[in-house]
């Protein structure tokens, strides 16, 4: 296996604890700050969700998600991120109305084949999460065959060794 997805293996188990723990942050957060909430983690195929591939592609999604709110004069209440085996996750608490948050979320996600690997989900005040449909926006593509994503990832169409080399090709051609 290349080297930019080495880690450690996770379990299902952990990755339904995890979702857990993300729910209840995002309850915090929301109670916290009063305002909606954008939870960024990342489409990473295969057992290994925290790797050196897996850090480079958040901090490319931080940067532009902190950039776009910026351009659109949004303030950030906080950003609280999170690093454990099952991946890296951010969580922004912005002032701006969540409809708005997840058209900059989406095109974000649609810019180019680096956010096709971003999952930016936003919720509203009351834990309610935007869609894309309510937006009339067009459901995701798969970055390998173009096809409907959720429906390559449900069947299971590609194997993680194609999607990994995909991923590493996409790496390369943005580190030049």
């Amino acid at each position: 296996m290349d080297t930019l997805f080495l880690g450690i293996e996770i379990t299902l188990q952990e990755v339904l604890k995890n979702k857990e723990a993300r729910a209840a942050l995002q309850r915090e957060l929301l109670a916290q700050y009063k305002a909606p909430i954008i939870s960024f983690t990342l489409n990473m195929p295969g057992k290994v969700k925290l790797s050196q591939a897996s850090r480079f592609l958040h901090t490319i999604g931080i940067e532009r998600l902190k950039k776009a709110l910026a351009d659109a004069d949004f303030s950030i209440h906080a950003i609280q991120t999170v690093e454990n085996n099952t991946g890296l996750e951010a969580f922004f608490s912005v002032a701006a109305e969540a409809r708005l948050l997840k058209k900059i979320a989406c095109q974000i996600e649609d810019e180019d084949e680096v956010g096709r690997l971003f999952d930016m989900d936003v919720l509203d005040m009351d834990g309610v999460p935007i869609s894309r449909t309510i937006l009339k926006l067009p459901q995701r593509k798969c970055f390998i065959c173009e096809q409907v994503a959720v429906i390559c990832a449900r069947s299971r169409r590609h194997p993680s060794a194609e999607l990994l080399a995909k991923i590493k090709q996409i790496i390369m051609a943005v580190q030049g």
